[in-house]
């Protein structure tokens, strides 16, 4: 409710409890919402935001997501090889994270702890079966 109230005595709208309250009048006031929001730049809406607390956020563009101080400071994003990852809420932001392996780069260790021999290997990998 605090968020709304803020927000909606900004920008001159009726600033009561009314507005978070679902039914029919949700419409019209969508409608006011929307013509507020295209009356302002997205200059004008980050300076409104810095004055009060009304919970109210940019859409970034892909290219400035990198540069955010905000994702930056939770390191939001991580390399591997040359490919910028995007850290999951769970993902251990200490851990050394590396490239997956190329193809066919663990088969014969793998085909090995299933029992193959050597022989048998390069049986695979003469019939193309295998890389």
């Amino acid at each position: 409710p605090k968020f709304w109230l803020a927000f909606a005595s900004g920008v001159g709208l009726p600033s009561d409890m009314s507005g978070i309250i679902p039914g029919p009048h949700q419409d019209e006031l969508r409608a006011k919402v929307a013509e507020v929001f295209l009356g302002r730049t997205r200059a004008e809406w980050e300076a409104f935001a810095a004055e009060r607390d009304c919970c109210l956020e940019p859409v970034l563009e892909p290219s400035e997501l990198m540069s955010d101080p905000h994702l930056v400071a939770r390191r939001a994003f991580f390399e591997v090889g040359s490919m910028t990852q995007l850290a999951l809420p769970i993902t251990d932001r200490d851990a050394v994270h590396t490239a997956p392996p190329a193809q066919g780069e663990h088969t014969d260790v793998i085909l090995r702890e299933a029992g193959f021999d050597d022989a048998r290997i390069q049986a695979l990998r003469a019939a193309k079966a295998i890389r």
